[in-house]
């Protein structure tokens, strides 16, 4: 990464989780752009705020050579969108990866996503864009990731197991071997799941 500024689109609470990644990188020069007129600074930092204002910052051709994400995190659907509409527009979105993940070299991941500390990504596995592997969790060997997905901190997905685009996997929830989990599930903080769940599932601790 040759830039050494970024912009991180989503100044609550992932904003802050994502600023510090960033540094953790490397990233020096850091502004947010929120959509939110009611959005705050994080840590001082500069912010774009409302839709218009932003619209005429990404119309700044100075932007093209500089790094952007989108760090909202519990809402799949629109950060997916904003990464899109960034990505259409030709803006660079690499996938953002703290030096203390555990990563192996057979593992594929697209663009736009965000590894977080203490994170294990298995051999084999592929995570699609978008996604977020937050703290502390684990995705073991051979599993398929869909588009913008979030595993939350200390989950555990065991090997063999895909999970469909838009899917929440609550913290410390804990998937079991060659389980298939559909697209727009919501999997809550420390559930076990030991059967396949079809698309838009919720499941809980019971």
């Amino acid at each position: 990464m040759k830039s050494k500024k970024i912009i991180i689109w989503g100044s609550a609470g992932h904003g802050s989780s994502v600023l510090d990644l960033t540094k953790n990188i490397g990233f020096k020069n850091i502004t947010f752009l929120d959509s939110d007129e009611r959005a705050k600074k994080i840590n001082n930092l500069e912010l774009i705020k409302g839709e218009k204002k932003i619209n005429q910052f990404l119309n700044k051709k100075i932007n093209k050579q500089h790094i952007f994400t989108v760090a909202i995190g519990s809402k799949q659907k629109i950060r997916y969108n904003i990464y899109k509409q960034l990505k259409n527009k030709n803006f660079k979105l690499p996938t953002l990866i703290h030096k203390k993940s555990n990563i192996s070299k057979t593992s594929k991941i697209k663009d736009g996503c965000h590894i977080f500390a203490n994170t294990n990504i298995g051999p084999n596995t592929q995570i699609n864009e978008c996604s977020i592997i937050n703290n502390n969790s684990n995705v073991d060997h051979d599993c398929k990731i869909g588009k913008a997905v979030h595993i939350a901190p200390g989950a555990i997905l065991c090997g063999g197991i895909s999970v469909g685009d838009f899917t929440l996997v609550g913290a410390n929830a804990t998937i079991l071997p060659y389980l298939k989990i559909g697209s727009n599930c919501i999997i809550g903080a420390g559930a076990i799941v030991t059967k396949d769940l079809k698309s838009g599932t919720i499941f809980y601790k019971k």
